[in-house]
Parts: C-alpha cells; sequence; structure tokens
C-alpha cells in the first residue's frame, strides 16, 4: 500500500514496516527522519543522488559511509566515481590510503634540526625550561618533575614546565607524562576542569592559545583529550575539537606546524605511532611561550601526574625571550 501523505492517509501503517521512496534526493532523508517514530524505516534511494561534496586537495581521497550501528543499518550496492582515478593501483607501500593521517605531521630528520629537551637527566643544564608555580607543590624524581595539586588544598594555578622564546615558521613539540590521576567530585564546564595540558602561545593582532589537554569525561573519570583554541584576553574558546576518549595515565602529546596548519597528536606513552586528532589553520604568526603543566580550579578538585620530557624541535635554533 502506498501512502503519498503519511500524516493524511498512513495512521494505519504505524508500528509496522515502512518504506519511503526517493523521488527527490534532497529531501529523501528529511522524509525517512519524518516518520522514522512510526516504526522501522527503509529509504529506498531509487537511483536519485542524496548527497555530493568535492574532495578538498588535501584528503587524501578518502571516502566512506557512516551510520550508528545500534540505531540503523546500511547497505552499498553500488558506487560510481568520476575523475582522474588510477586504472591500476600503485605497490601497496606507495598508496596514499596506506598511509597514517598522523603522517602529514611527520617531519624529516633534517627538516627541523634544531633541538631542546627537558627531562629529569637535562634539567640541571637546560636554561631555556624553567619549572613555574608553587615549588612546594613539586618534586624533582629520577622519572621526572612529579607534581601533586593535592585535594582538600587552596589551587595556585599552573603548575610545570614554561619555555619563553619566539619560534617562526615549522616546528614540533612533545610532551611526555606519566602517572596522571584527576579528582573532580562533581561535573564542571569544560573551562574549570582538572586537567593536564600541553598550551602555546601565538602571538598577532589578535593572541590566543592553542591547547591540547587531557581531563575528565561525563563520568568524572581522566580519560577525555580535548583541542581547542582560546583568545588570549578574555579565554573565549575561538573554536573547540568534540573530545576524544584516552583512558592510559601515561601518554605523548603533541602539536606540530607545517606552513599555517597545526596538527594535534597523541600516542602510547613508549611508542611514536601517533593519532591525528585534529588539523586547523592557525596562521604562520610566532609562537612565544610553551607550557607543559596542570591545573586545578578548587580546593575540592585534584591532579597529580609525572612531567617526564619536553622536546622542541625547530628549524632555527632557539633563544630565551
Amino acid at each position: 500500500r502506498v501512502a503519498h501523505c503519511p500524516y493524511c492517509h498512513g495512521y494505519e501503517f504505524g508500528g509496522g514496516a515502512l518504506g519511503v521512496l526517493a523521488a527527490n534526493g534532497a529531501v529523501a532523508l528529511h522524509h525517512a527522519m519524518l516518520v522514522r517514530e512510526w516504526g522501522p524505516v527503509t529509504l529506498f534511494l531509487n537511483g536519485s543522488e542524496v548527497y555530493q561534496r568535492a574532495l578538498e586537495p588535501d584528503n587524501q581521497r578518502m571516502f566512506g559511509l557512516f551510520h550508528f550501528v545500534n540505531a540503523t543499518g546500511a547497505r552499498v550496492r553500488n558506487i560510481h566515481y568520476r575523475g582522474n582515478w588510477p586504472q591500476v593501483l600503485p605497490p601497496v607501500a606507495e598508496q596514499e590510503l596506506a598511509t597514517s593521517p598522523a603522517s602529514r605531521a611527520a617531519f624529516g630528520k633534517t627538516d627541523l634540526p634544531h633541538e631542546i629537551t627537558w627531562n629529569a637527566k637535562t634539567a640541571a643544564a637546560q636554561s631555556l625550561i624553567q619549572i613555574v608555580g608553587d615549588s612546594k607543590l613539586v618534586t624533582s624524581t629520577p622519572a621526572g618533575l612529579k607534581i601533586n595539586l593535592a585535594v582538600g588544598q587552596e589551587k595556585p594555578g599552573s603548575v610545570g614546565l614554561k619555555l619563553k622564546t619566539a619560534i617562526a615558521g615549522d616546528f614540533e613539540i612533545v610532551g611526555v607524562f606519566s602517572g596522571l590521576k584527576l579528582a573532580c567530585p562533581e561535573q564542571e564546564p569544560s573551562e574549570r576542569q582538572p586537567r593536564l595540558e600541553l598550551s602555546l602561545y601565538q602571538a598577532g593582532a589578535h593572541p590566543s592559545w592553542l591547547k591540547l589537554e587531557r581531563k575528565t569525561n561525563l563520568g568524572l573519570q581522566p580519560v577525555v583529550a580535548a583541542v581547542h583554541r582560546e583568545e588570549y584576553a578574555t579565554d573565549r574558546l575561538l573554536w573547540h575539537k568534540p573530545e576524544f576518549v584516552f583512558g592510559a595515565e601515561a601518554q605523548r602529546l603533541k602539536i606540530a606546524r607545517k606552513g599555517s596548519v597545526a596538527y594535534f597528536l597523541i600516542a602510547p606513552h613508549d611508542s611514536d605511532d601517533y593519532r591525528l586528532l585534529e588539523q586547523r589553520d592557525v596562521g604562520i604568526n610566532p609562537i612565544e611561550a610553551i607550557e607543559f603543566s596542570t591545573s586545578a580550579f578548587a580546593p575540592e578538585q585534584g591532579v597529580e601526574a609525572t612531567l617526564e620530557e619536553l622536546t622542541i624541535r625547530t628549524p632555527q635554533a632557539l633563544t630565551a625571550k
């Protein structure tokens, strides 16, 4: 039976299997959504084009079909593609789709020849990177800088490592941590959650912070990685990437810039197998401060972590600012 208007003639179909035949691809999905509460719905495309989008030059030619497996089903019958696609695939090692998205942020060995590193062994000799915050909350250990912002104490703001310099052009910055524990007894707004973060201050007409953070999720567990850019003068979020779930207490955080594009990545503690979380065009204004630090904002919150290493690689040698 056919109901041309489900609201006029389709009441008797409620609760049964329904089908929507796409006559106009642009609104076909909308029609299917209208009756999805009446029962199981199947959208028959009938050869109609539902969606089309050009691929960006840096897309790596990846495409796919997304759906929620617990709410919908999907079946692909045919794929039609146009353009100058290869008729024969190159060897696997040379295929663009065989590379990880994280490879976009990778540099060659000679691209960034100058490197400075802070760790437990080089701390005394590294004058560019300073420890900031209340010294009573910091303990130097063979593993690194152990920070304990204990529950029940007033919080002093950020505690960790800071470098003031001027980085122009490309760069790669990696922070390694372990033993991360976050205490947050009730759900707080994102900007008020205790955290560990790698932050870069970018100068310019509208200065801002680029941040890669570890903080808590809705279940108050320290399993979230967040990426955002906030205005320096007001702390207003200029953009924010939806949060990613990671449960490890020890990881590597990396922010890299190639040209005007910044890449935000995360990897296991003992591996360089990075996952690309986000990439954004942030311009080429210099980076004038780097912080690898912990923060909490109320006595009932707490952060415990060991900062093991902070490495900065650049094309030119760095000097203190």
